[in-house]
């Protein structure tokens, strides 16, 4: 069970710090995780799996699915 001196004393906030600099300044910056143009799943480089039709078809759900004729 852990108790109160398992964890490090923390540091005060300094005389008009704000909350948001304060967790800066103890824990350090938190990244930003939202994709943006950078970092989208184009820039995974993946294979390309399916046909370009299907491909193109993934990001639209606004239509019915399609079906797959069985061979």
């Amino acid at each position: 069970m852990k108790g109160e001196d398992d964890f490090p004393e923390m540091p005060p906030r300094l005389p008009g710090e704000s909350t948001d600099d304060w967790i800066v300044r103890v824990h350090g910056p938190i990244p930003d995780t939202e994709l943006d143009e950078a970092r989208d799943f184009k820039s995974l480089n993946l294979p390309k799996q399916g046909t370009k039709e299907d491909r193109q078809s993934l990001g639209d759900c606004d239509h019915e699915p399609k079906r797959i004729p069985i061979k």
